[in-house]
């Protein structure tokens, strides 16, 4: 059976002519070049031998051929991740509004700001394996994700990414556009300055960790003490003196 992610992958393969890039699917999907060949991997172990994704330089990863079988394999893991394409817009705001929540808050609250009632929320967080994983519940105190500070951008950094839409769930009035472009032309021209060159991938998470550290440090999150501090080289110091300055 196909997982989630193998099932977008296959989706935008089979459902672009010519042929599509690997560095689409790694933007798309937010994943590595490794991990996206690793994918493949285990989607051809699952696919007929005929029907096998390949993969030139020049026009990335291709299907020739998806049978009817196939396409039965598509449906059924389809309907065996149903819970991942109906509802994980609905997860993933639980998720942004209990990360930037310093205490647990009840159901009741929970429910308002998503406006939904409590019994859809319920149900929600039930068939939902993320929110049980994650979420610590308490039948006196309500909700909370147990993590550390340091956890918390960890994960918001890889996972989640603010925008205009995710903004509001966190009452938090903030121009973000501003702040964004103000950020990454100081991570930009300073990395410059420093000849040290960084895209991709690791680019895009380090400017996301900064950008959610600025927000929530602005909200009194703080990182835990470390018993022993890492060095820091003369581009970060620039960039913490840079950002204080001028953000």
């Amino acid at each position: 059976m196909l997982t989630y992610r193998q099932l977008l992958i296959l989706s935008y393969i089979s459902s672009i002519e010519g042929g599509i890039q690997a560095s689409f699917l790694m933007q798309a999907l937010h994943i590595s070049e490794k991990t996206l060949k690793k994918e493949i991997r285990e989607i051809n172990q699952i696919l007929p031998i005929k029907e096998q994704i390949e993969y030139s330089a020049r026009r990335g990863y291709w299907l020739s051929l998806v049978s009817s079988e196939t396409q039965e394999l598509i449906e059924a893991s389809f309907q065996n991740n149903l819970e991942e394409y109906i509802d994980k817009d609905r997860t993933n705001q639980i998720l942004m509004i209990l990360l930037y929540e310093k205490d647990y808050i009840s159901m009741e609250t929970l429910a308002n700001r998503l406006f939904l009632s409590k019994s859809m929320l319920n149900r929600h967080m039930d068939k939902s394996w993320r929110l049980r994983k994650y979420i610590e519940v308490s039948p006196v105190k309500g909700l909370k994700i147990p993590w550390s500070e340091r956890q918390k951008r960890n994960f918001l950094a890889k996972y989640f990414f603010l925008n205009t839409s995710t903004l509001p769930l966190l009452n938090e009035k903030i121009d973000l556009e501003k702040l964004m472009q103000k950020l990454y032309y100081i991570l930009q021209t300073l990395m410059v300055e420093h000849h040290y060159y960084v895209s991709g991938l690791a680019f895009t998470t380090f400017y996301h960790y900064l950008l959610i550290t600025i927000i929530r440090q602005q909200q009194g999150f703080t990182l835990e003490d470390e018993a022993s501090p890492l060095p820091v080289s003369n581009l970060m110091n620039e960039i913490a003196l840079t950002i204080q300055k001028e953000l």
